[in-house]
């Protein structure tokens, strides 16, 4: 429990830098950019911002396109597809918690 505890915060502060909205991925080092894409927060963050900003009027009747670019949203797959892979992670981290919990033994104090 304690290496989780000492992991966990870790692997979380890892995923907020390559989600894209603390570094721009190309402002990441291209050998690191892969861990983006097993990054469900990258896809959250992508989602929302394309429900956000893509093919409507902002502030002003300005359109979001520039913003998407800022962050390296566009071009990139559609919303549908983040939202797909937002469900697998989903899927895979209830299975993971399944089989933890399954398997994991309880001691009777």
């Amino acid at each position: 429990m304690d290496a989780a505890n000492a992991l966990l915060p870790t692997y979380i502060t890892a995923l907020l830098f390559f989600a894209g909205f603390t570094l721009r991925r190309r402002d990441q080092p291209v050998w690191l950019r892969w861990f983006g894409w097993t990054d469900f927060l990258m896809y959250a963050w992508n989602a929302m911002m394309i429900n956000e900003f893509r093919g409507q009027p902002g502030l002003l009747g300005l359109d979001g396109s520039p913003i998407l670019e800022f962050y390296d949203v566009v071009p990139g797959p559609p919303l549908g597809c983040h939202m797909a892979m937002l469900a697998l992670f989903g899927v895979l981290f209830s299975a993971l918690a399944w089989v933890g919990l399954a398997f994991k033994r309880l001691q009777v104090r």
